[in-house]
């Protein structure tokens, strides 16, 4: 009972782990609508200009997010996680600075910061439903599923909410800074809680459990005349094979 106790208590810590850096991933999200594009006019970016700038995070985010799968197959979820909670915050926090540059400069940079927050953005959330699927199924999944979307809205909120009273003491930089920061401090301790292993690890190890509960169920005792006679029905086991995106991609269009 104490084991099993133990085992829930990981879960959950993995789970608000999990959600707590979706909240700080998607106020570090809010800010950037409401607070760059008057910056970027101050420096004498045009309008289309900006919108080709936002427009970089999500075509970063669709073109990962199809990579994502292959590499969290081989890559373990924890490198993968950890990588992606430093690279988003070192990205929001350059994002931040594009103000100090010239027009040119600010630019490039700002492509560039922005395409590595899509980045991240999508390593960490195809990592997040790479661990919820492999820890609930059926129902639970949902619930879990349905939970972790709602936090996507609480830190739309807050980062708005927070972003405009930190816009209002310190100026454009400090909410960039102050999100990127946070991000960092919790980092290590994400890196303690995150699983470890790659998927197709994990995939063996299941198989190994599923295989060992299907020939328990199997067994059966018969009635023979020397006494009770365990039978045992060969056991079948399913091998998941590994979805190619890019086919689902082109299934699509």
């Amino acid at each position: 009972n104490i084991i099993k106790f133990l085992i829930k208590m990981r879960v959950s810590q993995v789970i608000v782990c999990l959600m707590g850096i979706s909240v700080i991933l998607n106020s570090a999200i809010a800010i950037v609508g409401p607070f760059f594009p008057p910056e970027a006019e101050k420096n004498g970016v045009d309008l289309k200009t900006v919108g080709y700038i936002l427009s970089a995070y999500p075509m970063a985010f669709v073109t990962v997010s199809l990579i994502m799968p292959t590499v969290l197959f081989y890559v373990s979820q924890r490198a993968v996680f950890v990588a992606g909670c430093i690279l988003y915050a070192l990205s929001v926090a350059g994002f931040g600075s594009i103000i100090f540059l010239n027009k040119t400069n600010m630019i490039i940079c700002g492509l560039v910061f922005r395409v590595l927050q899509g980045s991240a953005n999508a390593a960490l959330y195809t990592t997040s439903y790479s661990i919820f699927s492999m820890k609930f199924d059926g129902n639970e999944f949902m619930k879990i599923n349905s939970i972790f979307k709602g936090t996507i809205g609480i830190g739309l909120l807050l980062g708005l909410l927070i972003g405009t009273i930190l816009y209002i003491i310190g100026g454009y930089f400090l909410p960039f800074v102050v999100f990127s920061t946070f991000m960092l401090a919790v980092t290590p301790f994400v890196a303690k809680i995150i699983p470890s292993k790659a998927s197709h690890e994990e995939s063996k190890i299941m198989t190994k459990r599923d295989g060992a509960d299907s020939q328990h169920d199997i067994e059966e005792c018969v009635e023979d005349k020397g006494g009770m006679v365990k039978a045992t029905a060969p056991n079948f086991v399913t091998v998941r094979r590994q979805m190619n995106p890019f086919r689902v991609v082109c299934a699509l269009i």
